[in-house]
């Protein structure tokens, strides 16, 4: 077993990844934001006996995308990118296909750790927003890591491009009353979805007050989904899971 790069190593898919990988015995040659801009490919570390890559891009922009390719040209590259499929990420998975020896796609729906923007209001008692009735499969980030981790370690997953989802399609008012369940029973304050109008920004366009939830998100992780349920390439539904149980 090779070396293996995980960019992005302290964020909420990297910081589960480098550890499911541990735990696996691999050899992690962790990269995270503290060390520089992963633009700059004079950031990378020594890639000596790197054979695989887990990327995690978090540019709004394919831009410098290349030149990091560039270096790891040649070697299995796990790229996560999302559910949207934004300009970037498209643009990020025609570099890595033109450059990569063998590559995956993973793309997620919502992350869990979205909901961390309502813990202020949850904790108010009240969590306003335009869009209580929208659903999303949220999908926690140790699940979408070990599904990295599968494509990094085991063989059948070169070209493949896996829509990532958790187990069930949950509206953002489900979540903020299953979140506010968990508070109550812990003696905390919990809050309720209330109907906000959505606001309309500068520009046109509409924006909702309390946010939506992407395809993607920043932040801790919240409580692991029961299961990781895997699509198959172009989102459509695979043979199942890649692993039984990714969330425990």
């Amino acid at each position: 077993m090779g070396r293996i790069l995980v960019t992005g190593a302290t964020g909420t898919v990297g910081r589960h990844a480098v550890a499911l990988l541990r735990e696996a015995g691999a050899e992690v040659v962790a990269l995270s934001g503290g060390d520089g801009d992963l633009r700059d490919p004079g950031t990378l570390p020594p890639l000596d006996g790197v054979t695989s890559a887990l990327l995690i891009w978090p540019f709004a922009t394919a831009d410098g995308a290349r030149d990091v390719l560039r270096a790891l040209a040649g070697r299995r590259v796990v790229y996560l990118s999302s559910a949207a499929r934004r300009e970037g990420e498209r643009e990020v998975e025609r570099l890595v296909e033109e450059m990569a020896g063998e590559w995956t796609f993973l793309r997620p729906h919502a992350f869990a750790a979205n909901a961390l923007r309502w813990a202020r209001q949850v904790r108010a008692g009240v969590v306003r927003g335009a869009y209580g009735a929208a659903g999303m499969p949220v999908v926690h980030e140790r699940n979408i890591a070990a599904v990295a981790v599968r494509a990094l370690l085991d063989a059948g997953h070169h070209g493949a491009a896996y829509t990532l989802t958790g187990p069930e399609t949950l509206t953002q008012a489900d979540q903020v009353r299953v979140i506010s369940e968990v508070h109550r029973a812990a003696g905390a304050v919990g809050g309720a979805f209330a109907r906000a109008r959505p606001r309309r920004p500068r520009g046109g366009g509409l924006a909702a007050r309390g946010g939506g939830g992407g395809a993607a998100g920043p932040g801790r992780a919240g409580q692991p989904a029961a299961a990781g349920h895997v699509g198959g390439r172009g989102g459509h539904e695979g043979p199942g899971p890649l692993v039984p149980r990714v969330g425990t």
